[in-house]
């Protein structure tokens, strides 16, 4: 059922469908969430291979990363999932359960607490080495008057890859 791959050879796939979306998972107890991330980076820190998501403090994902410390990146590559990934981009997982509202089956990942959205082939197990707010004075005018009208400034959860598999 899950088969680890090497996230490396994977990373191609990452990057071709960040701009459509991904999805980013959380959970706490009973409380899931899902959400469509398209800003991250993936690479190597520290010795590590980490991933970088970019969560505004807003969002209801962010209070469950606080809290758990992981969250899990599903990565469609075969499928379409533009009408899920539009729909978790915009509703917040405080109102409805997201993985019931788009039918998505809400598997639990490999490594860790935090579920996966099933239906995507390929995942990220992430735990949290690092958290980053950004701050208004330290980016570019450009990038804050296009991204960050109301000053909701994402954090940077820097977090090492923990298990990188495909779902067979």
């Amino acid at each position: 059922m899950y088969r680890e791959v090497d996230y490396e050879f994977y990373s191609g796939e990452l990057l071709k469908q960040l701009p459509k979306g991904v999805f980013l998972n959380t959970r706490n107890g009973r409380a899931a969430n899902t959400m469509t991330i398209g800003w991250a980076s993936i690479g190597i820190m520290w010795g590590r291979p980490v991933f970088t998501a970019m969560v505004r403090p807003s969002r209801f994902s962010c209070g469950l990363i606080e809290k758990t410390g992981e969250f899990t990146i599903s990565i469609p590559i075969c499928s379409d999932f533009s009408d899920e990934l539009l729909l978790c981009g915009q509703t917040s997982g405080e109102s409805i359960d997201k993985f019931s509202e788009c039918n998505l089956n809400a598997m639990k990942s490999k490594t860790l607490e935090t579920y996966i959205v099933g239906d995507c082939e390929l995942h990220l197990d992430c735990r949290v080495l690092m958290k980053n707010k950004i701050e208004g004075d330290s980016i570019s005018l450009e990038i804050k008057n296009e991204h960050y009208k109301q000053d909701d400034f994402h954090n940077l959860y820097y977090a090492e890859i923990a298990a990188a598999y495909l779902i067979e």
